[in-house]
Order: C-alpha cells, then structure tokens, then sequence
C-alpha cells in the first residue's frame, strides 16, 4: 500500500486504540528512509526511545537509518522530562514543552524542514492527544498549516487518529484537509484479525476492499489474496 502515496499528499490513517496504527507508521517511516527520504516522525502517545525499541522487534529499526530521521517528541513532557537543547541529541530529537503549544510545533517542523533541505516525510501519530490539550478547532487549524507546508515542499504527510475518540465532525473536517484515508478495524469470524483498506486516495485508482494484515518480527505485512 505504501508505494500507492505520491509527493504532496496528506493521508488520513483511522483505527481503533491497539489495532496497528503505530507499526503502520513505523513501516512507512522505515520504508522512507530506506529510500533515502528524510522523515519526521510527531509522536504524542510514545518516547521516541520506545519508538525505536518497538521498532526493532518488528524488523524496522529505525536507529539504524537515524542520519536522516528526525523526532519531534510531544510525549516526553509528561514524564517530566525537561526539553534538550538544539543541537544537544545524537538522534535529533527536538522536544516539545507541552502539546498546548501547538506553535512550538509548528516551528520544530520547520526547523527539521529547513535542515533538511526542504522536502520531508511527515509522520505524526497521533493527533488524538492534541485534541485532549487543545481546542478542536485550534488543532484542525494546525492541521490545515501543517498540510498546506508539506504540499509546498512537495512532500507527504501521514497523520493518525484514534477512532471512537473524536466526534463526527471533527473526523469529517479532517477527511476533508486530507487528500486519501486508509482504515483499520479488528474483525472477528473464525478467529480475530486486523484488517486495513485505502478507503479513498484522491486522483487514485485503488482498491477498496478490506485486507488482512500481520504484525511480527518481519515487518507489517499485509496478506495477498
């Protein structure tokens, strides 16, 4: 699914909490850089530490391709950890004060941009916590920002949502900013399974239908029928 997205697009991922949507986007943010892409990865539900680990035992490790992966971490202020310095991590980690300043973001981003050189890949996951410490509309304004500045570098955006959290609305407006939504859902018949599908990818032709997909060592791999 991930060669489908092209430059200058923004993709919506939904899913319920523990289906998958962390893995997906470590998978993507690993495919990236294995293209020599530089990624940003907005993480809100996990040290970027706990990122890499994760990352490891799914055959992903992202440490090993850190040269152009950079993180801007929303987690670590809760656990009381004080930002760093620029310039002060191996692993360019640029840490927020607080997910309530929406701003800071949006200037960490553009920092990571300007370094990079222009075009990066975009992974936030999630937006949900933003929503916890923000106003609604506030952050689909961020969002809007964030959307417009990756398409001017002719880049791609990978934002996640928990599904259930958020109100119709609210995920409505965002399918609205975004050019393409993919979907997960646990679906139970003869044994439980997790199944994703593209749902729409604006100007591409795709199938709808639902796919199983694993989990493991070897990666995040969606089954062929």
């Amino acid at each position: 699914m991930k060669e489908l997205f092209p430059e200058r697009y923004s993709v919506l991922l939904i899913g319920p909490p523990g289906v998958g949507k962390h893995e997906f986007c470590v998978d993507m943010a690993h495919y990236f850089l294995e293209k020599g892409e530089k990624v940003v990865f907005l993480t809100t539900e996990r040290s970027p530490e706990d990122v890499e680990n994760r990352s490891k035992t799914m055959g992903r490790d992202l440490s090993s391709l850190s040269e152009g992966l950079y993180y801007v971490d929303c987690y670590s202020w809760c656990l009381g950890r004080a930002p760093r310095a620029e310039g002060a991590s191996k692993r360019n980690v640029l840490r927020i004060t607080s997910p309530e300043n929406l701003n800071e973001i949006i200037v960490k981003i553009e920092k990571v941009i300007n370094v990079a050189g222009g075009r990066v890949r975009l992974i936030l996951h999630s937006l949900s916590p933003l929503f916890l410490h923000n106003d609604d509309r506030e952050v689909i304004k961020f969002m809007q920002l964030l959307v417009t500045r990756i398409r001017e570098e002719g880049s791609f955006i990978l934002a996640a949502i928990q599904e259930g959290v958020h109100s119709p609305s609210i995920v409505n407006t965002l399918t609205y900013l975004m050019d393409g939504v993919v979907q997960m859902r646990f679906y139970e018949d003869e044994r439980l399974e997790r199944q994703i599908r593209a749902h729409h990818l604006k100007d591409i032709s795709v199938d709808s239908g639902w796919k199983t997909f694993t989990v493991d060592e070897k990666g995040f791999n969606i089954e062929e029928e």
